[in-house]
C-alpha cells in the first residue's frame, strides 16, 4: 500500500470521531516508511499527535544491536548450532537421552524470541557441554568458554529491553511510561558499573556511547521523546476534561479545543483521584526526593497559589499518603 492509499483510507475514519467530539489523543503506527509518512499527513491534516510505535521502535533498536559484526557472528554461530541439533537425527537422539527441555529457534517477528532461544540453550549448558565432548568431530555444536560467556553477556543487554518492553506494555502504561522507559533504556545501557559486568571482551570495549546516540536516542528524539514529553503533562480523567501544565496550555489550546475537549488549567476538583495524575505527582516528588531538582512541570495547576509548585505538589502527596 502506498502512502495517499493508506491516508485516504484512515483519514475519513479519524474525521468522523472528531466531528464526534471523541478525543483523539495520537495515531500510533509501526515504522515503516509508508505507514509513517501516512500517519504524518493525518497528523498535519487533523491536528493530532504521530507517535511511532513504542514496542517496535524496541524491535528495531535490538535489531540495530545484532547489526554488529561480533553479534551477529555469534548469533549466526547459535542459529548454526540448533539447526544441527534439530536436523541431525543421532545428535537429536542423544539431546533428548535423559533430557525433556527443548532447544528453542528464535523467530524474525520479535526480538524476544531471540532472548527465549537463547535462554533455552543456557537452561541445558550443561548436557550441551556433555554431548559436545562426546561428539568432538561435529564442530558445528563445540562451544568454548569465551562462547558461553558471550551467551552469559548476550542474556544481559536483552534483559534491558525485555525489562522495558515489559512496562510499556502493560495494560496500566501511559504514554509518560513509555518516555520514561526509553530514557532509563539509554541509562541503564550506559551505566558504567553495568559495563563492567559484561564477561567477553568484545562486550566491553564496544562503544555503548555509540550504539546509544545511534539507535536508541536517534530513534527516541526524533520518534517518541518530542511527542511524549508535549503529551505527558496531559491527564485524560473524564467527562471529557483533560488537564495541563501551563506550557503545554499555551502549545495545544486551540487544537484541542477544535476536537471538542474543554481544557482546565487548574485542577481543583475530585477528579485529582485518577491514578494517572496521582502517579504523576509521585513520580515527580519521588525523582525529587532523589535528585532534589525542582519540578518542570506542574502537574496540580499551571501558576500555583503559593507561588511554590514543589510545597503544592507536596502537599498533596501527603495527602495522598
Amino acid at each position: 500500500m502506498d502512502t495517499n492509499y493508506i491516508v485516504t483510507q484512515l483519514k475519513p475514519v479519524v474525521d468522523d470521531l472528531l466531528q464526534h467530539k471523541l478525543k483523539i489523543v495520537a495515531i500510533v503506527t509501526d515504522n515503516e516508511a509508508n505507514v509513517r509518512a501516512a500517519a504524518r499527513k493525518i497528523s498535519s491534516l487533523c491536528g493530532i499527535v504521530d507517535i511511532p510505535c513504542a514496542a517496535h521502535t524496541i524491535q528495531l533498536i535490538v535489531h540495530d544491536l545484532f547489526k554488529t559484526t561480533f553479534i551477529k557472528q555469534f548469533n549466526n554461530k547459535i542459529e548454526l548450532m540448533l539447526k544441527v541439533y534439530e536436523s541431525n537425527k543421532g545428535i537429536k537422539q542423544q539431546y533428548y537421552t535423559g533430557n525433556t527441555k527443548m532447544l528453542l529457534k528464535a523467530n524474525t517477528t520479535r526480538w524476544n524470541s531471540i532472548y527465549t532461544s537463547y535462554h533455552s540453550i543456557l537452561s541445558v549448558k550443561i548436557h550441551l557441554i556433555d554431548i559436545a565432548e562426546r561428539l568432538q568431530h561435529t564442530k558445528e555444536i563445540q562451544m568454548s568458554t569465551e562462547e558461553w560467556n558471550m551467551l552469559d553477556d548476550m542474556l544481559f543487554i536483552l534483559e534491558v529491553f525485555k525489562i522495558i518492553t515489559d512496562k510499556i506494555q502493560k495494560d496500566s502504561a501511559t504514554l509518560y511510561h513509555v518516555w520514561e522507559a526509553f530514557r532509563d533504556m539509554t541509562t541503564s545501557i550506559l551505566t558504567p558499573d553495568r559495563i563492567k559486568r559484561y564477561k567477553t571482551v568484545d562486550m566491553l570495549s564496544y562503544n555503548w556511547t555509540s550504539f546509544a546516540q545511534d539507535s536508541i536516542s536517534k530513534r527516541y528524539t526524533h520518534n517518541i521523546a518530542n511527542e511524549a514529553v508535549m503529551l505527558v503533562d496531559v491527564f485524560t480523567t473524564s467527562n471529557n476534561r483533560i488537564f495541563l501544565s501551563s506550557t503545554v496550555y499555551d502549545n495545544t489550546q486551540k487544537l484541542l479545543e477544535s476536537s471538542g475537549v474543554s481544557i482546565v488549567k487548574r485542577c481543583t476538583d475530585t477528579t485529582l483521584d485518577d491514578h494517572i495524575i496521582r502517579d504523576r505527582i509521585r513520580s515527580q516528588y519521588n525523582r525529587y526526593q532523589q535528585t532534589k531538582e525542582p519540578f518542570h512541570m506542574t502537574p496540580l495547576e499551571s501558576q500555583s497559589q503559593s507561588g511554590n509548585e514543589y510545597n503544592d505538589a507536596l502537599s498533596f502527596q501527603e495527602e495522598m499518603d
